[in-house]
């Protein structure tokens, strides 16, 4: 019964706020990336620069390319080492 508790305080208290708090970060890069692909809005300019650095949505895309590329490659040898 305790376990029950402390599972339930932590997702209340803990899980369910830092998925908010990602869940709205996304919203607002998802927003701002439909602004600057499909309406030509450049959000960028009315950031300071070294802000704006982390809103190149082509950068990111890279990173996560490369990511998940690796994250293949290393599937595919645990598979191949089996």
């Amino acid at each position: 019964m305790v376990v029950v508790v402390v599972i339930y305080l932590l997702i209340k208290y803990i899980i369910n706020p830092i998925v908010k708090i990602i869940s709205g970060i996304l919203t607002i890069l998802l927003i701002i990336y439909i602004l600057q692909k499909f309406f030509n809005i450049n959000i960028i300019q009315f950031i300071p620069q070294e802000y704006a650095q982390y809103l190149n949505f082509d950068t990111w895309a890279n990173y996560i390319k490369n990511f998940v590329s690796q994250i293949v490659t290393q599937i595919i040898s645990q598979i191949k080492w089996l």
